[in-house]
């Protein structure tokens, strides 16, 4: 009695473990990568995908030029670069003429062995939707799709949607219900007059396990979770980025200090979430990449570095946040770069930040504050910014800002050494350069050793500036010519203004005020074109305008169709 009862245990745990192979189901181990392809002539989807199983089926009403077809790195530099290798299925289905008609273009993927339920499908998708979208759908077995652009036939199991506009490459995972047949349906309308077209890529398909990425990938996290790059997972080469990816809105990624991060050409990290480089004076977070494109886009999201080495472009887009810290921009590679307004202003600031070796500032659109930020040898502009500057310093070239309605102020900096092309007809090498709008620009601003002091193009100067009158090539105040289009002020700056050509204003207005020096270069000239042109000097402080060499009177055309002229 006592050997059966122990016995009897051992008995089933042994059945039980040779059971368990047996019972043991195969899981779906299938990945579509899009590398290899070529778009068949009938806009049915690429021959190759056809020979492998796929079914394209265009019933959009009508059905348009393109349905699902091959997309190349190389073939529309509008278009996204592939999430990885050099090729991606594209979908958008165009129709020349039509307005809002019914889209129902379907890509029904190959019966696939293994096929279970709880199988997880995984693609990555790049896409601008307005009026269209991107339908997983399932079927038990049957691949038809019934008729007309309304029609679904089989595939009557929704699993869900791709509707939102990724930009970057997104990662979407779909559960399976079962051992049956997976189909991709491009559904709604084809965008309305004044509306660009819709498009999505489809990129790195799987079913069943995910495939390990073919590099030192970091870490990708979901929404919601915070995932850290850690110097132990990038080790001595440091994470390469050699897929595109999508730090989606709700997760974080924290990196480690020391960490150093390489992207390989056209691979883009896409942030939404947020994105904290936690470096320290005696291990700073390095990020590497080539100009363009850019390595990260700030599409909402928030990107934040401390004692970071970035030598890589940062596209900053709508509604996105940046804070910079003790942080370089070292070499050509290195900027950041608005390519368009970006829509939903954003808020950048810059505190101990150095440019450096040609590196590049070119924000535009973002409210942007910069304090104690050093260009060595390197540009800065902000347009259509709302800045607040505090110790800039700009070595060896000059810095240029956007104006406000309101007027701007303009003080702690000091620019030195913008030569550029020397010769006053040129108008390169300019300390300070200003556009669209009207500036204050305050005593502690230092401009030295440069061809120009500024430039001023559609823009102006308030009253009570001081700019240095000595210690530049040109002590003047460079005005390209051309249409100025403006509600510009000239006031007295300490240093004479200078119109090298015909200088027209074609909007806005422009008012002299008392005091200011205009000195007019051979053949230059002024004219209402048709806005107004005012020159308001007084008795005690006339306007001067005088040709810019002596003796020549008569060189320079009168200012026609100014509205009066008063001293």
């Amino acid at each position: 009695m006592s050997t059966a009862t122990c016995r009897f245990p051992l008995l089933l745990a042994v059945a039980a473990g040779l059971a368990a192979p047996a019972a043991a189901l195969a899981q779906a181990n299938w990945l579509e990568s899009f590398e290899g392809l070529s778009t068949s002539g009938t806009a049915q989807g690429p021959n190759q995908l056809t020979s492998r199983g796929w079914i394209f089926r265009n019933q959009s009403s009508p059905p348009g030029a393109y349905g699902y077809y091959d997309v190349d790195n190389g073939d529309n530099p509008i278009l996204p670069t592939a999430h990885a290798g050099a090729e991606y299925l594209g979908v958008n289905d165009f129709a020349s003429g039509q307005v809002s008609s019914p889209l129902n273009a379907w890509a029904i993927l190959p019966s696939i062995p293994n096929l279970r339920a709880g199988d997880v499908m995984t693609f990555w998708v790049a896409s601008w939707l307005d009026t269209s979208r991107l339908e997983v759908r399932y079927s038990s077995g049957g691949t038809s799709t019934g008729s007309g652009s309304a029609g679904i036939g089989d595939f009557t199991t929704l699993l869900g949607t791709v509707d939102d506009n990724a930009n970057g490459w997104t990662r979407y995972q779909f559960t399976i219900p079962g051992n049956g047949r997976i189909a991709l349906r491009y559904t709604g309308t084809r965008g309305g007059f004044g509306t660009f077209q819709d498009f999505l890529g489809i990129d790195t398909l799987s079913v069943g396990p995910e495939p390990a990425p073919p590099c030192n990938m970091p870490p990708i996290p979901v929404a919601g979770q915070t995932v850290s790059w850690t110097a132990a997972g990038a080790g001595a080469q440091g994470y390469r980025l050699c897929q595109s990816i999508t730090i989606p809105a709700g997760a974080t990624v924290n990196v480690e200090p020391g960490v150093r991060v390489t992207a390989d050409p056209d691979r883009v990290i896409t942030l939404r979430g947020t994105l904290r480089t936690n470096g320290t004076a005696a291990a700073p977070v390095t990020l590497v990449a080539n100009n363009y494109p850019p390595m990260v886009t700030v599409d909402g999201g928030t990107l934040e570095t401390h004692h970071s080495d970035i030598r890589a472009n940062i596209k900053p887009s709508a509604g996105g946040q940046m804070f910079f810290t003790d942080t370089a921009f070292t070499g050509a590679n290195a900027a950041i770069f608005t390519t368009f307004f970006v829509g939903d202003r954003g808020f950048a600031r810059f505190e101990r930040i150095t440019f450096s070796e040609g590196a590049l500032l070119a924000l535009s659109d973002y409210t942007a504050v910069l304090k104690d930020v050093t260009f060595n040898d390197s540009t800065g502009t902000l347009l259509r910014c709302y800045p607040f500057i505090q110790n800039l310093v700009s070595d060896g070239q000059g810095f240029s800002t956007e104006g406000l309605a309101q007027g701007l102020l303009l003080d702690t900096m000091s620019i030195r050494n913008a030569q550029g092309e020397v010769g006053v007809a040129l108008g390169q090498g300019y300390g300070l350069g200003l556009m669209h709008g009207n500036f204050f620009i305050g005593p502690d601003v230092s401009i030295q050793d440069c061809n120009f002091t500024a430039k001023v193009d559609s823009a102006g100067i308030l009253p009570g500036s001081t700019l240095p009158p000595t210690g530049n090539t040109n002590n003047l105040i460079f005005v390209p010519g051309g249409d100025h289009g403006s509600e510009s002020i000239w006031a007295d700056a300490g240093v004479p203004y200078l119109i090298t050509a015909f200088y027209a204003q074609h909007g806005g207005s422009l008012t002299v005020l008392d005091g200011a020096r205009i000195k007019m270069a051979p053949s230059s000239g002024v004219r209402k074109d048709p806005s107004p042109i005012w020159v308001e000097g007084t008795k005690e402080r006339p306007v001067a305008i005088t040709p810019l060499f002596e003796g020549e009177v008569g060189r320079w055309h009168p200012w026609q169709g100014v509205a009066h002229f008063r001293h």
